[in-house]
């Protein structure tokens, strides 16, 4: 996915990304958030990563939101959501392809 492209180099305070988990439709929430930054958009630097403690066995509809809190002065920003990349044993379509969704990235 390409990044997200500001206008220009600009302080950044925080980035936000919400993932959806809706296991109906196979859509998990990810097992890695890696977000990253580039001023250049060819060398980018990661300025947060995390290892969420899913609960895959929740079968609600679930949004998760991951923060990363910072300060410095950016261009390009990408954010990155690992998936489980097969259904759990558990589910219907146990073994086949699932998905991974962000609706929005907020950037202040």
């Amino acid at each position: 996915m390409p990044p997200s492209i500001l206008e220009k180099i600009q302080k950044v305070n925080s980035i936000e990304a919400r993932f959806l988990q809706d296991q109906v439709v196979w859509i998990f929430l990810p097992q890695k958030v890696e977000i990253e930054h580039s001023t250049d958009g060819k060398i980018f630097e990661t300025i947060y990563e995390s290892f969420p403690n899913n609960d895959f066995n929740l079968i609600q509809d679930i949004f998760r939101y991951h923060t990363a809190p910072i300060d410095l002065e950016s261009r390009y920003i990408r954010v990155k959501g690992m998936n489980l990349n097969k259904c759990p044993d558990y589910h219907p379509g146990a073994g086949e392809s699932c998905w991974v969704f962000a609706d929005e990235i907020i950037i202040h």
